[in-house]
C-alpha cells in the first residue's frame, strides 16, 4: 500500500534537490552557474543544506571578478580572504579596477600583497585579467615579485596598459590579449604623445612565452608594431589585430609570418580598402533608408572578399581569415600553395575580450 505524504511536512527547494544523484546535481549547478542571470539564486539555494553546498562550491568559486574603483575593490578582496581555503576552486579570475579619467589615487597600501597573497592560492587558476590604473602598475608588480607568484595552471591572460610583467607569471600561458578598448586608448600613451611603449612592451613579454599559441591586441597597428612582433614572435601560428589599421601598408610583414594559420583583422572599414560607411544611424532614416541601408551591406560583404583577396595569395601559410568580428573566410588551395578558392561565411569570432569588460 502506497503511502501518501503527510500535508503537514514541508519542505526546502534544496531538500528536494539533494535527493537527486550526485552526478545529476553537478550537472545542474554547472548549467545554472553558467547563466549569469542564475548565479545569485544558485548562490541562496546553496545555503539551503550542507550537501548542496559542497556540490555546488566548484561553480559557484569558478569565476571570481572583482571590478570598480579602489575602495570597492579592497572591500571586495578584504572579504575574499576569509575564503582562502576555497580559492583553490578558482578557475577564472577577473580584477579590472577602474578610476576614472586622469591620474588616480594610489591603492589602499596593503592591497597590492593581499592580492599578491589570494593569487597565489589559486592552484587550478586557468584565465587570469588583470587591470590596474596605470600610473600605479609599479606597487603591484613589486608585490607580485616579492611573493615569486607562478601560475604554471594560467593558459588564457588578458592584461591592461603596462601590465605585461604578468605574463612571465604564467610559464605554460597559450592565448595573450590586451584589453580591448582601454589599451587603445592608454592615458599614459596619449600624454607622451602617443607612445605606444605599452605595446611593445607586451610585444617583447609575449615573445618570450614558449608556449604561446594565439595574441590579440587593439592597437592602431602600424610597420612598426608589425615588425616588433615579427621579430619576439616569429613563429606565432594566431594573431588578432584588433583595431585601425592600413591594410596594404601591413601586407609585407604579414607575409613574413611563415606559421600564420589564423589571422582575425578589425571590420573592412577599418583597414582603408575603400569602405567608409556612415556610422550614424539617422543616415538610415527616411523614406529611402532600407535601401541605402541594404546598398551599405552588400557593399561591406564585397570589402571583406576584397581583403580576402588581399590577404591570401601574400600570407601563403594562412588557413583561416576573420574581418571583423562576424566575416569569417577560408581558403583551398592548390598544391604549389596558389590559391585555388576563396569560401566566406557569416558566424562569430570567439575573441578573447568581447567590449566593454575582459
Amino acid at each position: 500500500m502506497q503511502t501518501l505524504p503527510d500535508p503537514t511536512f514541508r519542505t526546502t527547494d534544496g531538500d528536494y534537490l539533494s535527493l537527486l544523484p550526485y552526478d545529476v546535481l553537478r550537472q545542474v549547478c554547472a548549467s545554472t552557474s553558467s547563466d549569469p542571470n542564475l548565479q545569485v539564486p544558485l548562490d541562496g539555494l546553496s545555503r539551503s543544506n550542507k550537501q548542496l553546498r559542497d556540490v555546488s562550491l566548484p561553480d559557484l568559486f569558478h569565476t571570481v571578478v572583482i571590478r570598480g574603483p579602489w575602495d570597492s575593490a579592497y572591500s571586495r578582496l578584504q572579504a575574499m580572504e576569509e575564503c582562502h581555503p576555497l580559492f583553490s576552486l578558482v578557475k577564472v579570475f577577473k580584477f579590472d579596477v577602474y578610476e576614472g579619467k586622469g591620474a588616480p589615487p594610489p591603492p589602499p597600501p596593503s592591497m597590492p600583497s593581499l592580492l599578491a597573497t589570494l593569487l597565489s592560492a589559486m592552484p587550478q587558476l586557468e584565465k587570469l585579467v588583470f587591470v590596474v590604473p596605470e600610473y600605479h602598475v609599479g606597487v603591484f608588480e613589486e608585490a607580485f615579485r616579492q611573493a615569486s607568484i607562478l601560475l604554471p595552471s594560467a593558459d588564457v591572460l588578458v592584461v591592461g596598459p603596462y601590465c605585461e610583467f604578468v605574463v612571465a607569471m604564467c610559464p605554460n600561458v597559450k592565448i595573450v590579449s590586451s584589453n580591448g578598448y582601454q589599451w587603445g586608448h592608454s592615458q599614459r600613451a596619449y600624454e607622451n604623445g602617443w607612445n605606444r611603449g605599452h605595446s611593445l612592451r607586451l610585444i617583447k613579454a609575449v615573445g618570450a612565452a614558449s608556449k604561446l599559441r594565439h595574441f590579440e591586441m587593439q592597437e592602431w597597428w602600424d610597420t612598426g608594431l608589425l615588425q616588433a612582433l615579427l621579430e619576439a614572435t616569429p613563429n606565432i601560428t594566431s594573431f588578432g589585430m584588433d583595431g585601425r589599421s592600413p591594410l596594404e601598408e601591413s601586407l609585407p610583414t604579414l607575409s613574413r609570418f611563415q606559421e600564420l594559420r589564423t589571422l582575425a583583422l578589425a571590420d573592412a572599414s577599418s583597414l582603408e580598402v575603400g569602405f567608409d560607411p556612415p556610422f550614424c544611424g539617422n543616415a538610415y532614416d527616411g523614406p529611402r533608408g532600407d535601401e541605402y541601408l541594404q546598398q551599405v551591406i552588400r557593399e561591406g560583404k564585397e570589402a571583406e572578399r576584397k581583403v580576402a583577396r588581399m590577404v591570401f595569395p601574400v600570407c601563403t601559410s594562412l588557413r583561416v581569415l576573420w574581418i571583423g568580428d562576424t566575416a569569417k573566410a577560408m581558403v583551398e588551395r592548390s598544391p604549389d600553395g596558389s590559391v585555388k578558392n576563396i569560401t566566406t561565411s557569416e558566424c562569430d569570432r570567439d575573441k578573447v575580450v568581447r567590449y566593454p569588460h575582459p
